[in-house]
């Protein structure tokens, strides 16, 4: 089989640009898509979002850093812009050209608030208000809510759940 052979122009910054076969705009990514200017479906690659090389821990107050896509330029690290018949691109002035930063995974007042918890191991958040049973842990860490980042602070009668606590 043959292969189309990929159209590359340089503007007049210097940057080399991927054309659409189709439609002669800029290739681009666009999350995990890759796309043109004109929203050509070219292919994905392969993106999972917010991910992190370290696990929540007390030593990093259970707020790992993240990487995150750039909100503006969605991973690509460059702007497009057209100015007359050319296309042109520039670095993303908000991820520096990274197409991604890294961050904290919560930021914030970082000060636990106390449960209360009922008998049968029901609470609320006290910062988003979110219902949920202390013994699930796809919801609260032990020290930490999943769903809001709020670290909080769990009563003394439920530590046996949580050996490494008590």
């Amino acid at each position: 089989m043959d292969e189309i052979p990929e159209k590359v122009i340089t503007d007049k910054f210097g940057n080399r640009l991927k054309l659409c076969q189709k439609c002669n705009t800029p290739v681009h990514l666009k999350g995990a898509m890759i796309t043109c200017m004109n929203d050509c479906y070219i292919g994905e690659i392969n993106w999972r979002p917010e991910f992190s090389d370290e696990q929540p821990a007390e030593e990093n107050g259970f707020s790992p850093v993240v990487t995150k896509m750039c909100s503006k330029c969605k991973l690509d690290g460059y702007i497009y812009f057209r100015d007359g018949d050319s296309w042109y691109k520039e670095p993303c002035d908000f991820c520096k050209g990274k197409g991604s930063f890294k961050e904290k995974k919560y930021e914030g007042d970082d000060a636990p608030l106390a449960l209360e918890v009922s008998e049968d191991g029901k609470t609320k958040c006290p910062k988003c208000n979110f219902r949920f049973k202390v013994t699930d842990p796809n919801v609260w860490s032990g020290d930490r809510h999943k769903r809001c980042g709020k670290r909080l602070i769990v009563p003394d009668s439920w530590l046996l759940y949580w050996p490494e606590k008590s």
